[in-house]
């Protein structure tokens, strides 16, 4: 690479990281190990923009993934401008509570402007901002932000929803509780996912030979999905049935899926999947 003159110090890079802040291409990945320096090099290259190739500060966005991780980039970017060392001294104080650091940090930004004008957010913080700034020409701008708990830390205080996911999924829950189609539906969802536990690669199999792997709703254990739903309809219905009844008919013994005493009917759900349940003689 030839030796490129800048105003920003690059010397505590190395030839890779230096390569990335140098760079003139729209799009560069920079992959690394943890600790391995990807954060310093992203906040070098906010440095040579500005200060090299006089980018505006507020055409800069940095996105984390973290609050945490948001606040550390802000708080590198301060302690590289700040030559005093007043907030590295902040920074290193024992036992600083997360608001007094919010505190300085903000009047360290309002000291330096441009570093106020940077974009440096969350995913959420970010989408928060332009739902916020842009939105009122869509809706009305009064929608809240659900917190996970209600002891969430929250970067939306003032739009923060009283309640929390659980309490909102519970209400809602109530609600629908009065469409009978919904409470059976759920009912289903509970016993196959938290019932039987069925994993998503298993809920494909139409039949499972090795046993009886799901449960109906009046709680009886069949083999597959589709005699579940049978089971399920016929119980809804108020219709009376026995599964698998042991039945002998010339010295040959089988289980018919269904048996309807009100009617003396059997049922036998046949698919493409289903073992061979009547031989020659039967059919």
């Amino acid at each position: 690479m030839n030796t490129i003159v800048t105003r920003t110090d690059l010397t505590a890079l190395n030839p890779q990281q230096r390569q990335a802040v140098l760079s003139e291409k729209n799009r560069i990945l920079v992959l690394a190990g943890a600790g391995y320096g990807k954060t310093n090099t992203l906040l070098q290259k906010i440095h040579y923009l500005i200060n090299d190739k006089q980018a505006d500060a507020k055409s800069i966005l940095a996105i984390t993934f973290t609050k945490n991780a948001a606040n550390e980039m802000v708080d590198r970017m301060i302690l590289s401008t700040d030559k005093t060392g007043f907030y590295k001294k902040v920074l290193e104080t024992n036992g600083i509570k997360q608001e007094d650091l919010s505190r300085e940090r903000i009047k360290m930004l309002d000291k330096y402007p441009w570093l106020k004008q940077i974009t440096i957010k969350t995913f959420h913080s970010f989408c928060f901002q332009i739902m916020r700034d842009e939105g009122v020409n869509v809706f009305d701008n009064k929608f809240k932000i659900v917190p996970k708990s209600a002891n969430s830390s929250s970067d939306f205080i003032g739009n923060t929803a009283a309640e929390t996911e659980s309490e909102i999924a519970k209400k809602i829950a109530v609600t629908l509780s009065d469409d009978i189609n919904y409470l059976l539906a759920l009912k289903r969802y509970i016993i196959d996912y938290y019932v039987d536990r069925i994993k998503e690669k298993e809920v494909n199999s139409e039949f499972r030979p090795e046993g009886k792997l799901f449960t109906t709703l009046k709680n009886d254990k069949v083999r597959s999905k589709s005699e579940q739903y049978i089971a399920d309809w016929l119980y809804c219905n108020n219709i009376e049935y026995v599964y698998e009844k042991k039945e002998r008919v010339d010295k040959i013994s089988f289980h018919p899926d269904f048996f309807i005493p009100a009617a003396n009917l059997y049922l036998e759900h046949v698919s493409d999947l289903s073992h061979p349940t009547f031989g020659k003689k039967w059919r």
